[in-house]
């Protein structure tokens, strides 16, 4: 129900056009709430896209991604010890420093969780090695966090904060039809175990991600879990750091050449 028409003043109405002059009434966006007029095709507050030829189709997209789950430990227990205020000051500097982090290596933030974000890696461009760059952000936002502890510890009395990153591969389904693009799929749910499963200080990860790691990265296995809400353990490794540019080098050309005798003897 609308208050009255804008173009004649009619009070009431309860339909889309002025039952006196048969404007048609402002409407609302159904992704941010904002007040537009009937006519609009985008919503000026949040881009989304109105649907004028009728029922509108759900655009989405499968892709393969590398999904990031990090937050910061044990934060709750410092937010009753905080000014609410000074607190969420902190949080947004802390997401900001992760937010930079990963936009470095090519990510992408899909939400802001309270002390923690999610990201993801491969959409909406791709990269052969993206699963190594969600990797490579993991433990850059430990190493800038303990940055940003130094500093911290003076300003705050003492005050250090510890996150743990939590990483997995897998499909899932993007809403590529809405302004936000949200995101859904098993995917997300075994990152957020994995980093829920990870100690203060480390990157977790999947098998599946590990096996497109090991050429960059030492990884310890930590066996397998039986993750909550999951059918099935997983196999969960810790990463422990970035090879030597020669280890690296070597494991990533250690496979045999198949075929290939005519032009190893040209070569050779």
């Amino acid at each position: 129900m609308t208050s009255g028409c804008t173009s004649c003043g009619r009070k009431g109405g309860n339909g889309r056009f002025c039952e006196s002059c048969g404007a048609a009434f402002p409407r609302s966006c159904p992704s941010c709430t904002a007040t537009v007029s009937a006519e609009a095709q985008f919503c000026g507050a949040c881009g989304f896209r109105f649907d004028t030829t009728g029922a509108r189709e759900i655009e989405g997209e499968r892709r393969q991604l590398a999904v990031l789950f990090c937050d910061i430990v044990d934060s709750t227990p410092l937010a009753q010890r905080m000014d609410i205020e000074a607190f969420g000051e902190l949080m947004f500097e802390v997401q900001q420093l992760a937010t930079s982090v990963i936009a470095g290596f090519g990510g992408t933030v899909g939400t802001y969780a309270g002390d923690g974000l999610i990201a993801w890696f491969g959409w909406p461009l791709a990269h052969e090695d993206d699963t190594e760059l969600a990797v490579q952000t993991g433990l850059e936002i430990l190493k800038k966090l303990n940055e940003f502890n130094t500093k911290l510890e003076k300003a705050a009395h003492g005050v250090r904060l510890a996150a743990r990153v939590g990483i997995h591969v897998g499909p899932v389904v993007l809403r590529t039809d809405r302004p936000d693009t949200p995101a859904f799929g098993e995917t997300f749910h075994v990152a957020a175990r994995l980093e829920g499963f990870a100690e203060a200080g480390t990157v977790v990860i999947s098998d599946v991600a590990q096996r497109l790691v090991t050429r960059r990265f030492y990884t310890t296995p930590l066996g397998r879990s039986k993750l909550k809400g999951l059918d099935q353990p997983i196999a969960v490794h810790r990463v422990d750091g970035p090879l030597d540019e020669d280890q690296s080098s070597s494991v990533a050309f250690d496979g045999p050449l198949v075929g290939r005798d005519h032009e190893l003897e040209q070569l050779l």
